[in-house]
This record gives C-alpha cells, sequence and structure tokens, in this order.
C-alpha cells in the first residue's frame, strides 16, 4: 500500500491542481492563485456534468421466464424505490464529477448498524448502500495494468471513536490499542496527505471536531474474496477480516473517460485542458494589465506652452478655433493598451479550448456556429461524438452498480 501512494502522488497532484483551477481565485483558500477571470475548465466541466448526468436513473428489469415476470416487476418497483431513497442521482453526479478530473469510485454494499452510512440508511443496519470515494481515500495495487486485475482494492474512511469502539464485530485488542483522535488515528500511506478539501477548511493545528474520529482503511483482496478492515494508525493489526458474498469483482466500481493501455490510472478528460486554461489565464491578466495601463496625454513644447497655446487647447471645447503660429508645438499622446497580436491568441485559445472539449459552444448552446436551424443541428450532433463515449460509459458504470444493489436487494 505504501509503494502505491507513493506512485500515486503525481496524479494526485495533478488531481488537486485541477480542481484548484476549477474553483478559481475566488474559492477558500486559493489566494495566491492569479485571477481566473476567464474559467474554460469549469465551463467545460459544468457542461459535460449537464449532458452525463441529469436526474436520477431508473431501471428496467425483465426475466426470459414467464413465471417470473411478476417478481421481475416487483424488483423493478422496489430497486427504482432504493434509488431514489439512497439519493442515487446525486452520488452517480459526484463520480462522474470526480472522472472529470481523475478517475470516479463507488463503492456498493450493506450498511452496518454499527457504522452509520449517510441519508436514507436505516439505523438496523443491512440495507444496500452506494456511495461515491474521493480520489484521495482511494488506492489500490498500481502493478495492475488494468482495473479490476489489482491483487488489492481499498479505500480510507473515517468514523466516530465510539462507534468502532462499540462494533462487536472489531478484534478487541486491536480496539484497545486504537488512539483516541483525528490527528493521532490518521494515516496516509504516502506521507503526503494531498487534499483537495484543504481549499474550503484549510490547514491548521486548531482543527478540531465535534466528537473524536478514527480513520479505517477497507481493503479487499479478490484472489481470497475477502474483505479486511484496518485502522489508518499504522502498527495495528486488522479489525475485522471476513468473508466477501457480493459480486466477485469487490465493493469498488471504477469509472474513467480515458484509458491508457497498460496503466491502471486513466488520463482525464479535464486534464488536458489544464496547461491552456493556464495560459489563458495568464494572457488575460496581461491584456488586463495593459488596459489599465492604458492613457492618452498632451504634450507641449516651451513655446507652445510661454504664449498661451497648450493652455488655449486643453480649454477649447469641442468645435472652437484656436488661433498659433506653431501647431506642431502641441501633440496628443498615447501609451499603453492592448497588444493586437495578444489579443487575437487569446481569441484562438480560447476557441481551441472549446474544440479540444468536443466544441463546448456547440454542447453548451453558447453561441450560433452556423447560418441555418438544420446546420447548427448538425453541428451539435457531430460536436457530440467525444460525450457519447462519455455517456456509454457512465451508462454501463451505472448499470453494473444498479445490478449490484438489485442483487442485495432481491
Amino acid at each position: 500500500m505504501q509503494f502505491s501512494a507513493q506512485a500515486m502522488i503525481p496524479f494526485l497532484r495533478q488531481y488537486s491542481e485541477a480542481v484548484e483551477a476549477v474553483a478559481g481565485d475566488r474559492y477558500g483558500q486559493n489566494v495566491n492563485m492569479d485571477k481566473t477571470s476567464v474559467n474554460i475548465m469549469k465551463l467545460a466541466v459544468d457542461i459535460w456534468l449537464r449532458q452525463l448526468v441529469s436526474q436520477n436513473p431508473s431501471t428496467l428489469v425483465i426475466t426470459r421466464s414467464p413465471g417470473l415476470r411478476t417478481a421481475a416487476f416487483e424488483l423493478e418497483l422496489a430497486t427504482n424505490y432504493l434509488l431514489k431513497t439512497i439519493k442515487f442521482g446525486a452520488s452517480l453526479a459526484e463520480v462522474v464529477h470526480s472522472a472529470i478530473y481523475l478517475s470516479g469510485v463507488m463503492k456498493v454494499g450493506l450498511s452496518s448498524p454499527y457504522l452509520k452510512r449517510g441519508s436514507g440508511f436505516s439505523d438496523k443496519g443491512g440495507h444496500p448502500y452506494a456511495e461515491m470515494v474521493l480520489v484521495n481515500d482511494f488506492l489500490f495495487d498500481m502493478n495492475a495494468k488494468r482495473p479490476y486485475e489489482w491483487e488489492w482494492v481499498g479505500n480510507r474512511y473515517r468514523v466516530p471513536y465510539d462507534d468502532v469502539m462499540e462494533n462487536p464485530d472489531f478484534d478487541p485488542e486491536v480496539k484497545k490499542a486504537l488512539a483516541r483522535g483525528l490527528e493521532e488515528t490518521s494515516g496516509d500511506f504516502s506521507g503526503e496527505n494531498i487534499d483537495p478539501s484543504e481549499l474550503s477548511a484549510g490547514k491548521t493545528i486548531l482543527k478540531t471536531e465535534y466528537r473524536d474520529q478514527v480513520e479505517l482503511w477497507d481493503v479487499f483482496i479478490p484472489s481470497e474474496q475477502i474483505l479486511v478492515t484496518i485502522p489508518a494508525q499504522h502498527g495495528l493489526g486488522p479489525l475485522l477480516v471476513k468473508e466477501w458474498t457480493g459480486d466477485e469483482r469487490g465493493p469498488y466500481h471504477f469509472l474513467s473517460f480515458g484509458n491508457v493501455p497498460g496503466n491502471v490510472v486513466p488520463s482525464a478528460p479535464i486534464q488536458h485542458l489544464y496547461h491552456a486554461q493556464d495560459l489563458l489565464t495568464r494572457l488575460f491578466n496581461q491584456l488586463g494589465r495593459q488596459a489599465q495601463r492604458q492613457k492618452t496625454i498632451t504634450v507641449s513644447d516651451g513655446q507652445a506652452e510661454a504664449d498661451g497655446t497648450a493652455t488655449r487647447i486643453m480649454e477649447a471645447m469641442d468645435g472652437h478655433v484656436i488661433h498659433t503660429s506653431h501647431i506642431d508645438g502641441v501633440k496628443e499622446m498615447k501609451y499603453g493598451g492592448v497588444d493586437a497580436d495578444n489579443f487575437k491568441f487569446v481569441i484562438w485559445l480560447k476557441e481551441m479550448m472549446s474544440y479540444l472539449g468536443g466544441n463546448l459552444d456547440a454542447m453548451g448552446g453558447l453561441s450560433q456556429q452556423a447560418n441555418t436551424l438544420g446546420q447548427e443541428q448538425l453541428l451539435v450532433q457531430s460536436s457530440s461524438q467525444m460525450l457519447k463515449d462519455m455517456q456509454a460509459r457512465v451508462i454501463t458504470f451505472a448499470s453494473e452498480v444498479i445490478q449490484d444493489l438489485a442483487r442485495y436487494l432481491y
């Protein structure tokens, strides 16, 4: 786990940098960031999300057996009710949002009466759930060349200390050695602790919580079909080792929008806009500074100043006639102003980012791209080819997750 965490550091840094860029300089702790007056990355994320996840999905359950049609219909009703109850659409949107930056992960299982889940779940436990796993809380075997070929995969999560102590399934000896408090029981195997949530919470030694928290890891080992729960606090043994009875691929479902052959970490779409956005931000701010420095002044030589020509010109109203014997003694001078070549380059860069994003202008309905309605519709359809691939991945991902939920429910 330590090796894999170290290997993930460059990806987590890029993920965090992209999150900061989309959030912009006006968000939380982004005080040292260049002004992001024109944020095409955020525009791209918003457009993609609207096209990929628009509402809570529903499912259709069918069977080849006539005798099971009633049971299939009942399972369909129950599954759709479950998706609504656990707010699956909101969780799916979070996973898709995360996949745009790097990868999306959803964990599926049965809720525990001792480790409470989010809204919509019964405190009694035993209810199917599907929750999003944050990128920086997800870790897998980096020796794998494709998803689901990993030897182990797991996620970190925070729970109240008292809930851990009250869980009879956990090893009592390990619980005795578990320290109280988040700072003492946190563990990042990389040692970097790259966390985009610090944009809002910040880094401070004064960080406190309402209840003492601890961090745990759930680790699934496919070859053994077991799920291991270990404390993030280093040096302790497992709290729980239990047989896995769900789908053989485990509780984790993986979503990506750009595979790299032979590598398990995907290439996310927003990362390809990062450098263009950085360049656009720098040039736009430069043009802004140039525009602010722009000024027009009137200069005069000594003779024009002495005989009052300069004063008469400055005080004259539009259309007035002024008599002078040396008109060249007073001149209007302009300084600064927006560089025309850089301005054209910024316009081209904005158009290039729209192109790289799959024609954002057409997908988002931001501007008319053609002279007629028919031509406009053709452009929108052609621009959505990249989006269609992303939509197909989301549908496949959602279908697999819902199948797991329906299996638990059944």
